[in-house]
């Protein structure tokens, strides 16, 4: 079986979740019982965390979902009904993902890369084929991060031959291949990904993108942020703006709250680099005013890595003696300094897969 060394696991029961059922687990553990009831309320936490996650800090997210992942894995060792373990395959299998996603924005990339093999590896168990093609996108998105591009194409196109992904999924790995082939100045291939990323969406749904949704799903807001990173990797300014610029306007029209609060600070760093290629300094200026307020927990690594490619053109030789874009930059400097990131720092425990066989 996939295990992770968690270490401690206190709760803290105004953060996570109420005492009864755990306390239902431990007598089903005592009799060599699994009541349904008790997967259906961890069915219900992960439910709960993955939808909260996009108005929540990752590191709260993270800190929460461990404990997910480990009941899951405990009750997996107290029942042999096949599909009780199905269920239980599921869901720490997407408690791992919403880990490995937390953890790549809080900086730890290895870390995370861990954890999406692992819920990979519960998705082949449980043949859960979203699931696995979600897992497979974030593998792509984690390669190119690691300056692997080639590396996520073969993640995309892995993921893409998936059963059952609906048409969000479907969108998302659109938008992630783009951005591989963008790393990869291909850009005819990047032009088909973001036209096949907008493409309009049928009645196809999946549990993960479409019912559970939360962190895992990708609204038209996601979208238009994700290809204005492409087209910037492009040096495409007039594309990138006119992508930022919608997902701006997308979320201002939306009123469900179900946008992460993440996507606006990351269109808004995009806004700013498009303005910057066309010289519109005072624009990038008043478009990342809001991203630099930021509080310190919702500065991670992907927020933290755009504005690190605007700190790099305010100070090109195109910017070189202008005293708005050194402030500007030492701004940036500053808001990085500090970033999220640095909360789990560089003693943070790791979580391994060990070597035993998952069954």
């Amino acid at each position: 079986m996939v295990r992770f060394p968690l270490g401690s696991r206190d709760r803290d029961p105004g953060q996570f979740r109420d005492h009864e059922a755990s306390e239902v687990g431990e007598i089903a553990d005592r009799s060599q019982l699994l009541p349904d009831l008790t997967i259906e309320q961890l069915e219900d936490d992960l439910t709960r965390l993955v939808r909260a996650h996009t108005n929540t800090p990752p590191h709260t997210i993270y800190a929460q979902g461990k404990e997910v992942l480990a009941l899951a894995q405990e009750m997996l060792d107290r029942t042999q009904k096949l599909s009780q373990r199905g269920r239980l395959y599921l869901v720490a299998g997407e408690a791992a993902a919403l880990l490995g996603g937390c953890a790549f924005d809080l900086g730890a990339s290895s870390t995370a890369v861990e954890l999406l093999r692992a819920a990979a590896l519960y998705g082949q168990v449980a043949e859960h084929g979203p699931l696995q093609a979600y897992v497979y996108g974030y593998l792509a998105i984690l390669a190119y991060w690691n300056g692997n591009p080639t590396v996520a194409v073969q993640h995309v196109k892995h993921a893409d031959q998936f059963p059952g992904v609906g048409d969000a999924g479907k969108a998302r790995l659109a938008a992630i291949a783009a951005r591989s082939y963008a790393h990869l100045g291909r850009v005819e291939e990047t032009q088909r990904a973001i036209e096949s990323s907008l493409q309009d969406r049928g009645s196809r749904r999946d549990e993960i993108h479409d019912d559970l949704a939360g962190e895992f799903a990708f609204s038209l807001e996601r979208v238009a942020m994700s290809n204005s990173a492409s087209y910037l990797l492009l040096r495409d300014g007039a594309g990138a703006e006119t992508s930022a610029r919608q997902s701006l306007q997308l979320i201002t029209e939306n009123t469900t709250g179900a946008v992460p609060f993440i996507v606006g600070p990351q269109a808004s760093s995009d806004l700013a680099m498009a303005l910057l290629l066309r010289r519109d300094l005072d624009g990038a200026a008043e478009a990342l005013a809001p991203v630099l307020a930021l509080p310190r927990e919702w500065r991670g690594a992907g927020l933290v890595d755009r504005l690190g490619v605007v700190r790099r053109e305010l100070v090109s030789p195109d910017y070189r003696g202008v005293n708005t874009a050194g402030t500007l930059a030492e701004q940036i400097e500053d808001f990085t300094a500090v970033a999220a990131p640095r909360i789990l720092g560089p003693g943070a425990a790791r979580l391994a897969i060990d070597s035993g066989e998952v069954s």
